[in-house]
């Protein structure tokens, strides 16, 4: 199980990623901070025997400080306890592919969420969009990764579904839970 955490952008929130990762019985955290941090970052989680994923993402209005492969790996180089988070849905709305990306990045990358756009900023459901994700899941099978792989859900996603009212409710609780965890555990 991971934990997803935020943006760090001061020291004084590595201390209370660390203990966020404890209190949930974590081992691994996904998120992102500012470069300054990641010599801290990586010093702190190999005390607290944690890893650290640089989770790649895409905002409409601004740049971000990893967004393709290239800005992850340069992160995690001389980094042991610094990985990648690889978000595909996020790959995609860059226009970047995310099978390209991972055989880039595969020997970094731990966790993955496999999601899908059709136009950047808009998650459909698997095989609807423009990231070939047939062809992703292709390769990961084909390469045997040990990543662990996340089906990220949303909320809207899932209630197009209304069919799956089991799932729903389940999915649902899973969303809300998760957003309460966010309000108590802040970093």
């Amino acid at each position: 199980m991971s934990w997803f955490c935020g943006h760090l952008t001061e020291s004084s929130g590595i201390e209370a990623m660390v203990e966020g990762a404890r209190s949930l019985g974590v081992k691994t955290v996904s998120e992102s901070a500012e470069r300054s941090l990641l010599d801290e970052i990586n010093t702190a989680c190999a005390k607290a025997g944690l890893g650290f994923g640089i989770h790649n993402h895409y905002f409409r209005d601004r740049k971000f400080l990893y967004e393709s492969p290239e800005d992850v790996l340069s992160a995690i180089k001389g980094h042991q306890h610094i990985f990648s988070t690889l978000d595909t849905g996020h790959m995609i709305a860059l226009g970047i592919d995310p099978t390209d990306s991972y055989r880039k990045m595969k020997g970094h990358v731990r966790i993955i969420h496999v999601k899908d756009e059709d136009v950047p900023g808009h998650t459909v459901v698997l095989g609807k969009g423009k990231g070939n994700i047939a062809r992703f899941i292709g390769q990961l099978h084909m390469i045997h990764s040990r990543a662990s792989s996340r089906l990220n859900t949303r909320r809207e996603m899932i209630q197009k579904k209304k069919s799956q009212n089991a799932h729903s409710t389940f999915a649902g609780k899973c969303v809300s839970n998760r957003n309460e965890l966010r309000h108590r555990i802040r970093c």
